[in-house]
């Protein structure tokens, strides 16, 4: 097999793969209260937008807004994510009825994972014990050996990176960067892309707009992965 038939493929988590029905925020919002006594989250929400930022510039936004000092959120680091994980596996129990997997992705992982030449890695701004947790639910989690996450660096484009060579490590496989291919659905998604020259695939979800994902010059929209045969087309497999 040609080498360069082979194409890593990174999915994002939130509004990609699942809709958690806000489980991250109720615990970050739970972790705060507990560890710091300071509803950040409620804070923040007014001049913070999460989607597309990865969980420890999260954390320093919720921190700034509830006015806790920087030297105060390092020493009780530990003691912030062990409450948030523990308060994200409450939240995801609680909300499971009104968790889903988003269209299409079920089959189109499955199908994924047909093919030889193709590898399904995360690239997500979630920690990566918090991006296992909301996975475990639907089952997911056996799609994707390794990935990049927000726990290997707070800045998007360094996790595309780390992502991308923790796949090729692990499968023990040289994919160039223009064979490895990045699905979200925020323009943090398609930036991260462009800036380690990996191709994008923007997806439609309910926090960012159709205009905005183009404006950031996609390689292929889509409104949903429903579509197999237009997203094997868009991955080019």
């Amino acid at each position: 097999m040609n080498a360069m038939e082979q194409t890593v493929v990174l999915f994002d988590v939130d509004g990609t793969l699942v809709d958690t029905a806000g489980s991250g925020r109720y615990a970050f919002q739970a972790a705060f209260l507990q560890v710091f006594g300071v509803d950040a989250v409620m804070q923040a929400d007014r001049r913070v937008r999460f989607a597309g930022m990865t969980d420890p510039l999260i954390i320093e936004a919720l921190a700034d807004a509830g006015g806790i000092r920087p030297s105060d959120l390092t020493s009780k680091n530990g003691s912030l994510l062990a409450s948030f994980y523990h308060h994200l596996q409450v939240e995801t129990d609680r909300l499971h009825e009104s968790s889903r997997v988003l269209p299409g992705v079920q089959p189109l992982l499955e199908r994924l994972a047909a093919m030889d030449h193709a590898y399904t890695g995360l690239i997500t701004g979630n920690l990566e014990k918090g991006a296992r947790i909301k996975l475990e639910p639907f089952d997911l989690n056996r799609f994707f050996s390794t990935g990049g996450f927000g726990s290997d660096h707070p800045d998007r484009s360094r996790v595309a990176r780390i992502a991308a060579d923790k796949m090729n490590r692990h499968h023990e496989i040289d994919v160039p960067a223009d064979r490895v291919v990045v699905i979200g659905d925020t323009e943090h998604d398609i930036t991260c892309a462009q800036a380690n020259g990996f191709r994008s695939i923007a997806v439609q979800f309910d926090w960012v707009s159709k205009d905005r994902l183009m404006a950031a010059n996609p390689d292929a929209y889509l409104p949903d992965l429903t579509d197999i045969p237009l997203v094997l087309e868009a991955l080019r497999l």
